[in-house]
């Protein structure tokens, strides 16, 4: 599909689409195709968007790009017809949304709605190491799931949504101790994290392609004591953000992009259960945090890959004891008349 286009950089996404403050949809092959149902279609337009910022955010079920694009729908006659386009993506996830916001009790903010779309997305099985910037520019971070299962985790889960509002020279640090059925008795530990952080981004036009002014970013870092005693805080969820320049910073590093996401899988990592969740921001130069603050959510899980350890009782007992205020997502009561 790369190799056979032979217009460079025309598939690109456009205006209104490459906004930051949008939730722009990809489209996807129908699972009924003959490839796997994560491939992105060959009418999809691709990222990054402007200034380099990730897009699309996430991917959906499109129909194939020719005939029979094998995605039905009804016509305006009530007989049923095949079509394909974003235009059929798009609105399957703007319905997740809905149906999430609505399951959620109370006035649930946008951030923590765009977290848990792109917390809970199935990864593309193309995000390899070798394909995984390519796949990235036509799914984005995967394919959105049912809103019921987003709010549910199996025992071998938990996942923590961190809400709040960030302003100037403030940074979130939430303590917390690893699930002791992932430590070993040493202060190994092991699991898989996964972290998504989303954010309201400061925007001003008038700085073109810098016109995002401010920078949040999410840290994931373990306790460690040397021969002396002294403690500092090692960062364990890393990703190539730790690369010298500016334009490294924003390609692979995910620097100015109001959604991030980091991924990893440890395997006996340091020597203690002492971790913490870290939230800081950036602005560029001339340019503070609005007085108002910035909002935003991290959505972080914490999982044994081999699905055996009852994570989530033990990672929620070891918060009420540390006397953490946690709260389940309520989902709201719903009453149904039936005939």
């Amino acid at each position: 599909m790369l190799a056979e286009y032979r217009h460079a950089g025309s598939d690109r996404i456009l205006q209104p689409a490459e906004s930051v403050r949008a939730v722009v949809t990809g489209a996807l092959n129908p699972p009924s195709c003959a490839v796997a149902v994560l491939r992105p279609t060959t009418y999809t337009r691709r990222g990054p968007s402007a200034a380099l910022g990730a897009k699309p955010d996430v991917a959906h079920i499109g129909g194939r790009g020719k005939a029979t694009h094998e995605l039905n729908s009804i016509a305006t006659n009530g007989s049923l017809t095949q079509d394909c386009g974003t235009s059929y993506a798009a609105p399957f996830v703007a319905k997740i949304l809905a149906n999430l916001h609505h399951l959620i009790e109370g006035d649930t903010p946008r951030e923590v709605l765009v977290g848990l779309l792109v917390h809970s997305s199935i990864p593309s099985p193309l995000a390899t190491k070798d394909l995984a910037k390519v796949a990235r520019d036509f799914v984005g971070f995967g394919m959105p799931i049912h809103c019921n299962r987003m709010l549910a985790t199996d025992d071998n889960s938990i996942t923590l949504i961190f809400n709040a509002t960030l302003k100037q020279g403030e940074e979130l640090v939430f303590k917390f101790v690893w699930p002791a059925c992932l430590a070993t008795k040493e202060g190994r530990c092991r699991g898989r994290v996964r972290l998504t952080l989303a954010y309201r981004p400061t925007v001003d036009p008038a700085f073109d392609a810098e016109f995002v002014r401010a920078n949040l970013d999410a840290y994931l870092r373990q306790e460690h004591v040397d021969k002396e005693g002294e403690v500092t805080w090692q960062g364990r969820l890393t990703t190539e953000s730790d690369k010298r320049y500016e334009k490294q910073l924003i390609e692979h590093g995910q620097k100015w992009s109001p959604v991030k996401q980091y991924e990893k899988t440890f395997q006996a990592k340091g020597f203690s259960s002492q971790w913490c969740l870290v939230v800081d921001g950036l602005s560029r130069t001339g340019t503070n945090l609005p007085t108002e603050g910035i909002p935003f959510c991290v959505a972080l899980t914490i999982e044994d890959p081999t699905g055996e350890e009852d994570v989530f009782r033990e990672m929620r007992q070891g918060l009420q004891t540390a006397g953490s205020k946690i709260a389940d997502i309520r989902t709201a009561s719903r009453v149904r008349t039936q005939t």
